[in-house]
């Protein structure tokens, strides 16, 4: 038996109005109410943590093929172009769920589990970074320009799109519309269809676009 739990019992029903019944009363809404805060919070953290995750994949991705320099510490704006013609472009898409050991320790055993990955890769593009300074009249705002081509997947990002539509991005020649987002436009006093300048350094050189 369960002496504790005994002894509580037959101090929360005893008869009266006696001090001990009112503290275990008090004391059971405390916990009652102390668990309720605690899932509602981390109920509220798991669905946080879950919609910055997939804000995050969404504009950024989850894996990038980038040149050397930037894996071993460099930075990814610094970094040489990576050509496209590459053995699993653009056929890396096709990949789907992929065979993998997980090794854990039982009992002081390795044990070896054979697992299947929840999904393969659904999409593989091809982008390229460059930071600018947006110049608008008489603001000005430092940028990090995301270029992309005509394999970009606009099915995530199209909800986010306020004004304007997607890029139409042409085939042969290259295309001088943007994206900016709410912020950006806020700061530059700028709308739909107005035109600025952006200001890019190659080498020792200012390009203007």
């Amino acid at each position: 038996m369960n002496h504790s739990y005994f002894i509580a019992r037959k101090v929360a029903a005893g008869g009266g109005r006696s001090l001990s019944r009112t503290i275990i009363r008090a004391a059971i809404v405390a916990v009652a109410i102390s668990m309720a805060v605690m899932i509602v919070a981390m109920c509220l953290i798991a669905g946080f943590k879950r919609d910055i995750s997939e804000k995050i994949f969404g504009f950024w991705g989850h894996i990038h093929i980038v040149d050397a320099t930037a894996a071993l510490g460099g930075s990814v704006l610094e970094s040489y172009p990576v050509s496209l013609d590459q053995p699993f472009y653009p056929e890396l898409d096709t990949v789907k769920a992929v065979p993998y050991w997980e090794y854990r320790r039982i009992l002081g055993y390795d044990i070896e589990q054979n697992k299947m990955t929840e999904g393969g890769i659904r999409h593989i593009q091809a982008y390229a970074l460059k930071p600018g300074i947006i110049k608008a009249k008489d603001e000005i705002e430092g940028i990090i320009l995301k270029g992309v081509g005509q394999d970009f997947d606009w099915s995530y990002l199209r909800q986010y799109i306020v004004a304007g539509e997607p890029l139409s991005l042409p085939k042969d020649s290259l295309s001088r519309n943007i994206l900016v987002s709410q912020q950006t436009v806020n700061r530059l006093r700028v709308g739909l269809g107005d035109r600025f300048e952006v200001h890019f350094v190659e080498g020792q050189e200012q390009v203007l676009r």
